[in-house]
C-alpha cells in the first residue's frame, strides 16, 4: 500500500527564468499564465504528475514512472493559446523517475519522502537544492533539466542498469530518447541511447515507454543423445 502525496522538494523543470517548475502542480487544460505567484514567459515548467508506470525491482522495492502532462499538452514552438497575440510555448517535461521502500509496517513510502536510501549529493544532481532527496540522482542529463526522465521504465533483471526515456539523452539538445542509470547507485550511465526515432520528439513528452524482448529458446526434442 501507498498513499502520499507527492509534495516532496523536486528538482527544476526548466532551468530558465522565470517559471522553472520546480515541484508538481495540480492539473490544469489551459496555460497557466502564473506559477507560485511569478508571471510566466516562455520557455516554462509546470510539471503535472501522471503515474505512467510502475515495475517492482528484484528486492520488492516499486520504481515509479512519473509522466509531467504539459509536456503532452505543448510540443516544441507551439501557440499556447488560440487568437492573437501569438505567443510560442517551448515547454521543459518535468517528469520523474523515483522509488519507493517498504517501511516497518509494510507500506511503501517514496524516496522523496525520505523512504528510501538517498543517493543524492551536491556533485550528482545537477546542482538541485540541497533538500531534495533522490535514490535515482542520475535522472538529471542536462545543466537545463534536474528532472529528466519521462516516465516509461525497463526492467532487466540481470542488467545493472535501469533504462528509461529522457530529455537530451546524450547532451545534444532539443533531442529525446533512452538513457540509463545504475540499479543500485541511481547515477547515470555514459553511453547513452539514441536514434532518429526517438530523438526528433523536441521537448515534447517523447516515447511513453519501453519494453524487453528477449529471444525464444531454440526448439528441442528430448533431452539425451
Amino acid at each position: 500500500m501507498m498513499n502520499q502525496p507527492p509534495n516532496f522538494p523536486r528538482g527544476l523543470a526548466f532551468n530558465l527564468e522565470p517559471c522553472k517548475g520546480n515541484g508538481w502542480y495540480t492539473w490544469s487544460d489551459t496555460y497557466r499564465t502564473t506559477q507560485d505567484g511569478i508571471t510566466c514567459t516562455t520557455p516554462v515548467g509546470y510539471p503535472q504528475p501522471m503515474l505512467t508506470d510502475i515495475v517492482q525491482d528484484t528486492n520488492g522495492d516499486l520504481i515509479l514512472g512519473f509522466r509531467d502532462r504539459f509536456a503532452d499538452q505543448y510540443g516544441l514552438n507551439q501557440d499556447r493559446a488560440p487568437g492573437p497575440p501569438q505567443i510560442l510555448v517551448n515547454p521543459g517535461s518535468g517528469s520523474d523517475l523515483n522509488r519507493a521502500c517498504p517501511d516497518a509496517s509494510d507500506a511503501y513510502v517514496m524516496d522523496g519522502n525520505d523512504g528510501c536510501v538517498n543517493n543524492a549529493t551536491r556533485a550528482n544532481v545537477g546542482i538541485q537544492r540541497a533538500e531534495v532527496r533522490e535514490y535515482y540522482p542520475g535522472d538529471w542529463l542536462t545543466g537545463f533539466h534536474q528532472e529528466a526522465a519521462y516516465g516509461g521504465i525497463t526492467l532487466s533483471k540481470v542488467e545493472t542498469t535501469l533504462l528509461s526515456q529522457f530529455v537530451n539523452p546524450i547532451d545534444v539538445t532539443y533531442s529525446s530518447g533512452p538513457g540509463r542509470v545504475n540499479r543500485t547507485t541511481g547515477q547515470r550511465v555514459d553511453g547513452q541511447l539514441c536514434n532518429l526515432l526517438t530523438c526528433s520528439f523536441g521537448k515534447g513528452g517523447g516515447m511513453a515507454d519501453l519494453e524487453v524482448l528477449c529471444d525464444l529458446a531454440p526448439p528441442q526434442i528430448g533431452n539425451r543423445v
